[in-house]
């Protein structure tokens, strides 16, 4: 009862904002993302009793969702161009959940909800008319929630809280995130897996490092906190998704900037090299990332190649998809089960391909390629604000990224970052004044060519 009774409290929060249509809807969709599965551990260990579907779980989906409604009151308003990209991404999810409601029925139904709230809060940013910053403000609060997800982290690593443990005896994970014993367990924080955890640090850490503006009042502190527990989940793909963000801004913004981010990388890796060996269970951690240099060797590695493969057979022998629900808790809910019905879990484009069908999945990535299209005219034209150049880089990032895992599926900074690089406003008002620069400059005047007289 108490975790209904808060979970509408949470969802009667986002509904003010919604009919107030603040920005700070955006900041409150970020916390709540963030620290949900935290809030509802806590529950079910003073409960007594782990609840599979503890509508806490919902709150993300719910707050994305509500995002809907001031998105559609202004949908028409956006130049086609979104609206094309916009348009794709429905066809794709309207597919993928008509496959997926024709298999498991219900399922279907959250999944749908999942795959949503992000394009809720995509159309929201677009719709909302923000200031240049307020967007750099959304870009900070994901930083500052994953600074305070970091504390915890280390807090969980060091201690085990009781809560947690509860949590992770109730859902089988004893031996897969260590032992339960102090810094012995891989951190997940206040998210539902360690995997989660990296992906979404290590997307808030590359702004951190890029720009002072999306930095917090804790300037780099803050970020060698963050990136410490990218390494504490045991997950390499976060630290590689962080190091190739950077490294792909600094290329694309033809080194701008470099000076300062490279100071400030060598002394957070030196930071973490110092403080990180004093750490206890450190060894963990170097044994796990010494194995980037032998990947074809490596039981994650070929686990995910073994993935791949019956991800492609899955392709083959169907191809319409398997629909939205077809896995995690969306399969749960259909199944009553801890199990859900895994088909291409955690291997990206195979992931996307089986659930979406190549029908559905050319929607899906023409939309992003849209996007590309759509940042890079941008580009073109001189308009390189700091949000444009950061989604280009996560648009690019995400090409090697998604081999591993689909990164796009459900809430995330990745969505913020690209609604906040496509606002249509800030765009417009870039066009306006092009075009009055171009009027106040004097027309050149072409020099008359000399007259030469034929000789009488």
């Amino acid at each position: 009862m108490l975790s209904w009774i808060i979970t509408l409290f949470i969802v009667a929060i986002g509904g003010v904002l919604t009919l107030k249509r603040s920005t700070w809807l955006v900041d409150y969709s970020l916390i709540v993302f963030v620290f949900n599965r935290g809030l509802r551990r806590l529950l079910d260990w003073e409960a007594g009793e782990f609840n599979r579907l503890s509508p806490i779980s919902l709150t993300p989906l719910l707050i994305g969702c509500l995002m809907f409604i001031p998105f559609l009151m202004n949908y028409r308003q956006l130049p086609q161009t979104i609206r094309t990209i916009l348009g794709c991404l429905a066809v794709a999810l309207g597919y993928g959940f008509v496959i997926g409601f024709l298999r498991i029925q219900f399922g279907a139904v959250y999944a749908l909800a999942e795959a949503l709230a992000p394009v809720g809060a995509f159309g929201f940013i677009l719709t909302a008319g923000a200031s240049p910053d307020v967007r750099d403000r959304w870009i900070r609060t994901a930083a500052w929630c994953a600074i305070f997800a970091s504390i915890y982290g280390w807090y969980q690593y060091l201690t085990i809280p009781p809560w947690d443990a509860f949590w992770v005896t109730a859902v089988g994970f004893v031996g897969y995130l260590g032992q339960l014993r102090p810094t012995e367990m891989t951190v997940f924080s206040t998210m539902a897996e360690r995997g989660p955890l990296a992906s979404y640090l290590a997307f808030a850490v590359a702004p951190m490092i890029i720009s002072p503006k999306w930095r917090t009042s804790l300037s780099w502190l803050g970020v060698l906190i963050v990136f410490s527990v990218i390494l504490l989940t045991l997950a390499r793909s976060g630290v590689i998704i962080a190091v190739l963000s950077v490294l792909v801004y600094l290329v694309i913004n033809r080194g701008a900037g470099g000076l300062h981010i490279i100071f400030g990388a060598v002394v957070l890796m030196a930071g973490l090299s110092f403080g990180l060996g004093k750490v206890p269970g450190a060894e963990r951690i170097t044994t796990r990332f010494e194995t980037l240099g032998n990947m074809k060797e490596d039981g994650s590695y070929k686990g995910r190649a073994e993935l791949r493969q019956i991800g492609l057979r899955q392709i083959i022998s169907n191809p319409i998809g398997y629909g939205l629900g077809a896995t995690g808790i969306a399969g749960r809910i259909n199944t009553d089960s801890l199990e859900g019905q895994a088909n291409s879990v955690d291997a990206g484009y195979f992931d996307i391909l089986s659930t979406f069908g190549l029908i559905g999945s050319g929607f899906y990535f023409y939309a992003f390629w849209a996007i590309w299209k759509e940042l890079s005219r941008r580009y073109k034209e001189g308009y390189r604000t700091g949000h444009v150049m950061m989604a280009r880089t996560f648009l690019i990032v995400l090409i090697p990224a998604t081999m591993v895992g689909n990164f796009l599926n459900g809430f995330s900074l990745l969505w913020i970052v690209f609604g906040a690089a496509l606002c249509p406003l800030g765009y417009a008002k870039f066009r306006r004044r092009q075009a009055s620069l171009a009027q106040r400059q004097p027309p050149k005047i072409t020099p008359a060519l000399p007259i030469h007289h034929p000789s009488v």
